[in-house]
Order: C-alpha cells, then structure tokens, then sequence
C-alpha cells in the first residue's frame, strides 16, 4: 500500500481503475453462473443442443474452406495446370464429383443450422421465460 501513495506519476488512479475492471469482472462472471444455471433447469437438452449447434456452425466454415481447396485442386489437375508432383497425392483421393458433392453439402448444412439454431433459442427462450414466471 505503501508504493502506490509515493509513485509519483499517477499509478493510484491506474491500479484504481485495474481494481475496478476485476471487481466488474467477477460480478459479470457471477451473474454468467447464474444465467446458466437458471437455463441449465429450464432445460438441459435444449441448452446442450444449442451449444453443439455453436460448435459445429463455428467448424464449418473450416470444412468449407478445406473442400473448396479440394475442389479447386481437382479442377486444377483436371485442366493439367497443377505443378508436377502436385498431382499424386490429390489422385488417390476421391473423385472430383465426390468432392463436389461434399462441398455442397457443407454448403447447404450452413443454410439449415442458422434457422435451426434460432428456432432452438426462441423455444430455450420460452422456456426460461416460463421458469421465472
């Protein structure tokens, strides 16, 4: 206590502020347990569903990404563009109508999740706003 009233250059008003800031923190992180726990007895399935929904719709636009590059790589060889010794690996995959496909679907599982999800959290919503009523 004795440092920061003979810091000379205003570090009271920064480690007030610091104090402050942990002090906010902890009583966010508190009420973030509350609100879980009071979702959590509303219904857990409906709170376990939307959290895997946030995760696979967070994954899939790395699985796009990964099938457009196959896609692209097999158009590609298919045009004999592709740099020597580029091309054995990729031929030992799967067929480019395969890759097609799997990327379309990656594509079109995004388009059904996002209304998914929001009809789940509207009826979570509903759901919690029966518990507290």
């Amino acid at each position: 206590m004795a440092n920061t009233a003979t810091s000379g250059s205003g570090g009271g008003s920064g480690s007030r502020s610091l104090l402050g800031l942990v002090e906010r923190s902890r009583a966010s992180a508190r009420l973030l347990a509350l609100a879980l726990r009071l979702a959590w007895r509303a219904s857990r399935p409906l709170l376990l569903g939307i959290g895997l929904l946030a995760l696979i719709e967070a994954g899939l636009p790395l699985v796009q990404l990964a099938l457009t590059r196959e896609v692209l790589d097999g158009l590609l060889e298919l045009a004999g563009v592709r740099p020597p010794g580029a091309g054995a690996a990729a031929s030992a995959g799967p067929p480019l109508v395969a890759w097609i496909a799997l990327a379309a679907l990656a594509l079109g599982a995004g388009r059904v999740l996002q209304p998914l999800s929001a009809a789940l959290e509207a009826l979570a919503g509903d759901r919690l706003t029966g518990q507290v009523t």
